[in-house]
């Protein structure tokens, strides 16, 4: 079974209370400790980076618009990197290994830091890099770890920790025996996670998290991909539901991706395209039989109309899969085959779910495989029997959703390709195509797009159903329909892709650690609030950052006023870009000691970049499309 984010998450409470617990170290032993706080502090603040998809500049400047959770994720993020950086000067002397660091309470830090690093790395093994520096979704879970529910229950975590961490930390400077230097940077750090802890206080009064949250973080799993279980026989039930609940996964896994594969892969064809929808519908008219069944065993519960309404989607949804086989017709690609790992995985389910339907062992989908319906009581004969056969019905429509959502995907973009195509002797006379076979007409291309269509909502409204089914009996797939329901629910544009910090930019921003004049200004004030204060701090962070952004852009390429029009800015000019904007023409004043070099050129607004053209494959696929 993969791990889950909760496992290292409750693993590193464990541990931080057991450094609550821990003893005080000796004054020697200090600098240490202060240097395993750091190191979490650290990790905590990468995880907030995380949930905050703007830079800097876009969070103080240009977005007054902000949510509550999304300015509480803005002011958790300051708060744990002004608690980072007061503790920073602690590890000038040198780091090293955390197995080497003495004492108990430091030991104990570094085990919290490992438990929340891994349980990180699990989140980002559910995301890719594109070629642009973007993050990608792999899996269905993606947009689960992007979810408002879950990034503000991932923030109140974080503050939950800061809070267990302050009174820590304020400890650590009590000892009069410490040198004064680490006290003054140990109360400030105190400071900010106190401040770190309060700073979701007024997001959780607004928008408390919804109870799905907490549980769902938990769950998401590692990224895994398990491997194919061909089907043996014979399999009991309970193997059976475990089959098709691996088989589904796979599919919804392969899912993610599936368009831009269809306008290049030769392993893509119109035959397993058309084998994939005819495998769905046959599962699919199964598993309408498996409800009947399960109907029997509940029909006196309060979950026999949720398991009513759930059998009529899934008949509407299975007559809509089997159009879209049907849609197909002559179509053919380039090439053919049954090469695609949806194939195998779709057959799989149909022998499994067809054994689960009849009391036949050995079925197939063959003709000479009729066998009698399964009898109710030996399907489910108890409450855990119902619960894992709704689990194993249910995790198949949720991976023929996906699968029909992906596959109208790849339809389109191989339309757009230019990769469909029908015999010759199949089209009107008019058209005169001196080859075997010619380009699918434009009405064919509309059928099989609008079948493909009618399925991936049917199939939805079928998963949906039957979540709530889930839900009512308690089956194992509850989660599942959870997760979908927040998968809707968006916090942000997606997680932030960052700059590498030990790039130019990056090593000159850490180089100023103190308050910048806009919190000294606010200091000066008298008492504020914590979260004014932050916000200056982003200010002055954003400042800092751009200014190193505008000197390291000298060296990375930024264009000119000779360079070429149409040239793209590299990235290291992006706030450069956005404050020349947004602020008035000349630097502030306590900005003045940085000083323009006027024999430079200026920089200009960078154009995007011009549109691709169109390659011949989709010139000739929009003319057809056209009915030219």
């Amino acid at each position: 079974m993969a791990a889950t984010f909760g496992d290292f998450i409750r693993a590193g409470r464990a541990e931080l209370g057991a450094a609550a617990n821990a003893p005080e170290p000796a004054a020697e032993k200090v600098p240490a400790a202060a240097q395993g706080l750091y190191r979490l502090v650290a990790a905590m603040s990468r995880c907030a980076e995380d949930l905050v998809p703007y830079g800097d500049i876009d969070a103080v400047v240009r977005r007054p618009d902000l949510d509550s959770w999304m300015r509480a994720a803005v002011d958790v993020r300051e708060a744990l990197r002004l608690a980072t950086g007061s503790l920073r000067p602690i590890n000038g002397h040198g780091t090293r290994r955390i197995g080497d660091l003495p004492g108990m309470l430091t030991r104990h830090l570094a085990a919290a830091t490992m438990s929340l690093t891994v349980g990180r790395d699990l989140l980002h093994t559910h995301f890719s890099a594109s070629a642009w520096g973007e993050l990608q979704r792999r899996s269905d879970w993606s947009d689960v770890i992007t979810s408002e529910p879950v990034t503000s229950a991932l923030l109140e975590e974080l503050a939950d920790w800061a809070r267990r961490l302050a009174p820590l930390t304020a400890r650590l400077s009590f000892d009069p025996a410490v040198a004064p230097a680490t006290r003054e940077s140990l109360d400030d750090a105190a400071r900010w996670l106190w401040t770190t802890g309060a700073a979701v206080r007024t997001a959780q009064e607004v928008s408390p998290v919804p109870s799905s949250g907490h549980p769902l973080l938990h769950a998401v799993p590692a990224y895994v991909v398990p491997a194919r279980r061909p089907p043996r026989e014979p399999e009991p039930v309970t193997e059976l539901c475990e089959g098709i609940s691996i088989g589904a996964l796979r599919l919804r896994l392969a899912a993610c991706g599936a368009a831009e594969d269809a306008t290049w892969s030769h392993a893509v064809t119109a035959a397993g395209w058309r084998s994939v929808a005819a495998a769905a519908a046959a599962a699919g008219h199964a598993s309408g039989l498996v409800l009947d069944a399960l109907i029997k065993r509940v029909v006196d519960s309060e979950a026999g109309p949720q398991l009513r309404a759930a059998a009529a989607a899934v008949e509407t949804a299975w007559s809509a899969w089997r159009r879209a086989a049907a849609a197909w017709g002559v179509m053919t690609t380039e090439t053919s085959g049954l090469d695609s790992p949806k194939v195998a995985d779709t057959s799989d389910l149909l022998l499994r779910m067809g054994r689960l339907a009849w009391n036949n062992p050995h079925w197939t989908p063959g003709r000479g495989q009729s066998a009698p319906l399964r009898d109710p009581a030996d399907l489910a004969p108890n409450s855990a029997g119902i619960g894992g056969v709704t689990a194993a019905v249910h995790h198949t429509w949720a991976a023929l959703a996906d699968t029909a959502a992906a596959d109208l995907g790849a339809v389109r973009g191989a339309v757009r390709a230019g990769r469909l195509y029908v015999p010759t002797r199949s089209l009107p006379e008019e058209y005169d195509v001196p080859r075997r076979f010619g380009p699918a007409l434009p009405a064919q291309l509309d059928k099989l797009e609008d079948a493909y269509r009618a399925a991936a909502y049917a199939s939805a409204q079928a998963a949906m159903a039957l979540g709530a089914v889930a839900v009512a009996v308690g089956a194992p797939s509850s989660i599942l329909a959870a997760a979908r329901s927040a998968a809707t629910r968006q916090h942000g544009p997606g997680w932030r892709h960052h700059q590498d910090p030990r790039g130019p930019a990056g090593q000159q921003a850490r180089a100023v650690v103190g308050p910048g004049p806009v919190e000294q200004a606010v200091r000066q004030l008298g008492p504020v609030d914590a979260t004014v204060v932050l916000r200056a701090a982003a200010i002055d962070r954003a400042a800092r950052n751009l200014v190193a952004e505008a000197r390291a852009s000298k060296q990375n390429g930024l264009p000119t006023a000779g360079a070429p029009a149409g040239t793209w800015p590299s990235a290291a000019g992006a706030a450069a870009r956005v404050a020349a904007k947004d602020y008035p023409s000349g630097p502030p004043g306590w900005l003045a000691g940085t000083q323009t070099d006027s024999s430079q050129p200026q920089l200009q607004s960078g154009q995007p970049p011009r549109p691709r053209s169109l390659r011949p494959a989709d010139v000739h696929a929009q003319r057809h499309r056209r009915g030219k």
